[in-house]
């Protein structure tokens, strides 16, 4: 939608967001886009955000991806997350929910997925055991030589707000900036989950090249228009 309307992942926020705290969030992480990969030979950027259950933490995420033009393997780079839960109690805490938020999330974007038949669930074994060889890997997960080069987090602490719950604010929008990131590395949208390798390849188009969107001055925020 973003590209249809000639905006990128952070000018089309700007253009619609109106809350204050919401649009912080998304400034929060200007830096980081403005620096972002260019969406060339596989590697993409994406950003999305989300007020959780539409009336509690206010979360953006950009992160980056390398899709394999041989094998369509998605591999997650550097992740940014701004959160805003109002008052932050424990920032330590807080930080270490939002990391383990952040490597669920690739792996249910990424791996997880539930399959079944007409008789029911057929996803029994979470991995291959030598000892049955009769199974094979049926909900494979995250491993750690697959976990994000980095994960950063900006905080934003409200201390005349109430705390909200920080358990799972970040995990719901992480699913969303990565297929963001992938159509911006191949240029193909992504319309389900998981994101497979089977769904970027042999797919997805070998020169694919996304430029560069400059967002307009209409659609910048207040906060830069004032610097």
């Amino acid at each position: 939608m973003a590209a249809a309307a000639g905006l990128d992942d952070l000018g089309v926020r700007f253009a619609h967001l109106t809350d204050p705290r919401a649009i912080a969030v998304v400034e929060a992480l200007r830096p980081a886009w403005l620096t972002r990969p260019q969406g060339i030979d596989g590697v993409g950027a994406g950003l999305a955000f989300h007020r959780y259950e539409v009336v509690e933490a206010y979360v953006a995420t950009d992160l980056e991806v390398t899709v394999s033009r041989t094998t369509g393997l998605i591999q997650v780079g550097k992740v940014v997350v701004a959160h805003d839960c109002g008052l932050i109690i424990n920032p330590d805490g807080l930080r270490n929910q939002i990391e383990g938020n952040v490597v669920q999330a690739i792996s249910r974007t990424l791996k997880e997925e539930v399959q079944f038949d007409a008789r029911g669930v057929t996803s029994t074994v979470w991995e291959r055991n030598p000892q049955f060889s009769v199974y094979k890997m049926q909900y494979p997960v995250l491993k750690f030589n697959e976990t994000p080069i980095s994960i950063e987090t900006i905080l934003i602490d409200h201390p005349e707000k109430v705390a909200w719950g920080a358990g799972e604010p970040a995990i719901g929008i992480v699913g969303g900036a990565i297929g963001n990131a992938v159509f911006h590395a191949i240029g193909l949208g992504m319309r389900s989950l998981p994101v497979l390798p089977a769904t970027c390849w042999p797919h997805s188009p070998p020169d694919v090249k996304r430029p560069r969107v400059t967002i307009p001055s209409s659609v910048v925020s207040p906060a830069a228009r004032r610097a």
